[in-house]
């Protein structure tokens, strides 16, 4: 473990109070996540007199307002300070003070004018001690992160996918932030169930969104201070979310309970697109959530990673065939979903807004860092089997079947028909889902092409993920269609 750390960590800076502040910070801020667990509550928001009702001790209280701004402020003034206080010698740095100054600027103004405040408040009390960790750690990452100066990098990189990772932390928590504020109206300070983007599926996604800012933020510093206070947030948060989510449950009784508190998971649950747009929803008590047309939903699911194969290989010199290969590869297999989400499918229904998400930070992140990862292998030694040529013809067989049958199904409804059919010809004959087949055999070819780590462990779970729809759609045709022939498998002629 120590050697694996030491690979994507810089040395420990010579510095007993970074030491000490490492770990206070890990356990201080891991047992506040255990404590919302077990009912004791930092004060604010929701929870701001909980604690209170078992208490005799006089509090003070804040408006949440002025809370809110007591946590943020001086952490926003830390990194804005820091860029006096420590010279810009090289890009990390710059980039450890930017993220943090721009993590608390966008909170503060969000307190000033994005959220909307119910007549709860915050006790001083909590107030002062979030303000303390924020504080503090922003400080404690810019002094750790100053004192690596002439340090030798660690071997693998991780600086830019941290700032894709923070990019998307801070865009996803600013979104769910929007869509609690639109809740309430002006006059309006009550507590409602929150919907659209993925309060869907999680309870508090401004969380999840926060877990990811900070991953980015640790990626970029790569110093022992960030891991330390990344895990001791990630602790939190999971903690708070769990105990939001049993509040909204004791409060609400239409509250929906496949809702997860901060993590999206679950059996039967399908992403909601195409044929089950609304097939979570009818088990459900809430109403549906906010969905967009199915054109524009998968243009926006593809789009960003098309983009990103396109651009992204830009920051890293041509430096091979096999680099060259990945990057033509992803851009043409992205390239094509565009072409046929305009001019080949046929759509009926809507997708989920938080279905969009997922799936569309899960193409985009996959895509960048299968290039990001085999530009890391620049210099190394090649691997024993060369795989790459027979990638690049399993990638061919698999774009040009999984565009046949994609074919075939759009073949079965004329301009005005929306209404689903038992498809037929190709290998609909034999499996369900052969479109999800030749996509597999796509995913292996690049796998194969880029013989990394990552794209196999990425394309073992896009295979996880491909079997499980592919069930769910024979489950689906069978309960819909009593001529549907049961010898057809799922996704594997004859197995499954």
């Amino acid at each position: 473990m120590a050697s694996m750390l030491s690979c994507v960590i810089f040395p420990p800076p010579p510095s007993l109070i970074i030491s000490v502040m490492s770990v206070v910070s890990l356990v201080a801020i891991s047992g506040l996540g255990i404590s919302e667990i077990l009912g004791k509550h930092l004060q604010y928001s929701r929870f701001w007199n909980l604690n209170s009702e078992k208490s005799t001790r006089m509090q003070i209280k804040l408006s949440s307002r002025t809370g809110m701004l007591v946590f943020y402020v001086p952490a926003f003034l830390s990194g804005v300070a820091s860029f006096v206080l420590y010279p810009n010698h090289d890009l990390r740095l710059f980039l450890v003070k930017a993220t943090l100054t721009i993590h608390f600027f966008k909170r503060t103004i969000e307190v000033l004018f994005v959220h909307k405040y119910s007549t709860s408040g915050v006790v001083l009390d909590s107030a002062i001690l979030i303000s303390s960790s924020y504080f503090s750690a922003t400080s404690s990452m810019i002094h750790g992160q100053y004192l690596t100066q002439g340090f030798p990098e660690p071997q693998v990189d991780l600086k830019y996918p941290g700032v894709l990772l923070f990019l998307l932390g801070i865009s996803g928590n600013l979104y769910h932030h929007l869509l609690l504020a639109s809740l309430r109206t002006k006059s309006d300070k009550e507590y409602k169930i929150p919907k659209g983007g993925l309060f869907g599926l999680v309870i508090c996604p401004h969380y999840l969104f926060e877990v990811l800012g900070f991953i980015g933020i640790l990626f970029i510093s790569q110093t022992l201070y960030p891991l330390c206070f990344t895990v001791g947030t990630i602790v939190y948060l999971m903690g708070r979310s769990y105990a939001t989510r049993r509040w909204y449950l004791s409060k609400f009784e239409d509250f929906p309970k496949d809702v997860k508190a901060l993590i999206p998971y679950g059996l039967g649950k399908n992403f909601k697109y195409s044929k089950f747009s609304n097939f979570n929803v009818e088990k459900s008590t809430s109403k549906p959530n906010n969905t967009v047309c199915s054109r524009d939903g998968m243009l926006v699911v593809y789009i960003p990673a098309f983009l990103s194969a396109v651009a992204f290989p830009g920051l890293f010199p041509n430096v091979g065939l096999r680099f060259l290969l990945v990057k033509s590869a992803l851009t043409i297999h992205f390239f094509k979903r565009i072409l046929e989400v305009l001019f080949v499918h046929k759509y009926s229904g809507g997708m989920a807004v938080d279905s969009v998400i997922i799936i569309t930070l899960g193409y985009f992140t996959t895509t960048s860092i299968t290039i990001y990862a085999l530009s890391l292998t620049q210099g190394f030694p090649e691997p024993p089997v060369d795989l790459k040529y027979p990638g690049v013809v399993l990638f061919l067989v698999g774009i040009v079947g999984n565009f046949y049958h994609h074919h075939l199904l759009s073949s079965l409804r004329t301009k005005n028909d929306n209404g689903y059919k038992v498809p037929k010809g190709g290998l609909f004959g034999l499996v369900t889902c052969p479109h999800y087949f030749f996509e597999i055999l796509t995913f292996l070819g690049i796998s194969f092409i880029s013989q990394t780590l990552y794209t196999f462990a990425s394309t073992i779970s896009t295979i996880c993920y491909l079997m499980g729809r592919s069930y769910a759609t024979r489950r689906w045709y069978l309960t819909k269609f009593d001529d549907f022939p049961k010898d057809v498998k799922a996704i594997i002629p004859y197995v499954f």
